[in-house]
């Protein structure tokens, strides 16, 4: 998650503008379902989760809270 989450921090100067803040929250939030989903299921013991789903799960979400943080900024930021 944070690895990920890093590199994609480090990638906003090629994609900056490219990108609308609602869309980049939009795609934020799509990209956290994984995690919730294995989340929930290890919540209601329809299975237990290993290390090979955490790695899975946890680069989008990695990436998700990136895209959620910078395109909240972006927008408070043309709002003043």
């Amino acid at each position: 998650m944070y690895a990920s989450g890093l590199i994609f921090i480090f990638l906003f100067p090629f994609r900056s503008g490219v990108v609308s803040p609602i869309s980049s929250i939009t795609v934020g939030l799509i990209l956290l379902l994984p995690t919730a989903l294995d989340g929930f299921t290890q919540l209601f013991g329809i299975r237990e989760s290993n290390n090979q789903f955490r790695v899975i799960t946890g680069i989008p979400l990695g990436i998700g809270a990136v895209l959620i943080s910078e395109g909240a900024v972006i927008l408070l930021y043309n709002l003043f």
